[in-house]
């Protein structure tokens, strides 16, 4: 199983959603993290979340 294009590379968004995902998840297949990553920051992207308050409100 291959993973997807990274369609979300450059974003601000994936590089700060994925470290916390690997670090919370670690037990997921990578296809499957590299999937959630890319699903969850496009989901937050469409929504406009403020990616500059994430880590302040992140456990």
């Amino acid at each position: 199983m291959e993973s997807a294009p990274l369609l979300y590379a450059d974003s601000p968004t994936a590089q700060c959603i994925s470290p916390w995902i690997r670090l919370h998840l670690p037990t997921l297949h990578p296809v499957v993290q590299h999937r959630l990553i890319q699903l969850t920051t496009g989901l937050m992207e469409t929504v406009d979340v403020r990616v500059e308050q994430l880590p302040s409100v992140l456990p």
